[in-house]
C-alpha cells in the first residue's frame, strides 16, 4: 500500500498603508439640502493607494484603494464619540 502525503501551504500576505496628507470636503445638495462628507487619506511619497471616507446623514463608510494591486476594500465604519 503507497503512502501519500500532501502538504497545503498558504501564504498571507499583508500590507501596510500609512498616511500623512489628509483632504477633506464636504457637498450639499441644494434641492434636498443633503449633505455629504469627504475625507481622503494619502501617502505623499506614494499616491498609489489612499483611504477615502464617505459619511451621509444614514451612512458612515470607507474604501481603500490601492492602484498597485488593482483593488478596493469597502468598510463600514462605526464612530464613537467617548473622550
Amino acid at each position: 500500500m503507497r503512502k501519500i502525503s500532501i502538504l497545503l501551504v498558504s501564504f498571507v500576505s499583508a500590507q501596510t498603508y500609512n498616511f500623512d496628507f489628509l483632504t477633506k470636503y464636504v457637498s450639499t445638495d441644494i434641492k434636498t439640502l443633503n449633505s455629504k462628507e469627504f475625507v481622503t487619506y494619502n501617502n505623499s511619497d506614494d499616491f498609489s493607494y489612499y483611504l477615502k471616507l464617505r459619511k451621509t446623514q444614514g451612512d458612515f463608510s470607507a474604501t481603500l484603494y490601492d492602484h498597485e494591486n488593482n483593488s478596493a476594500h469597502n468598510f463600514s465604519v462605526e464612530e464613537s464619540k467617548l473622550n
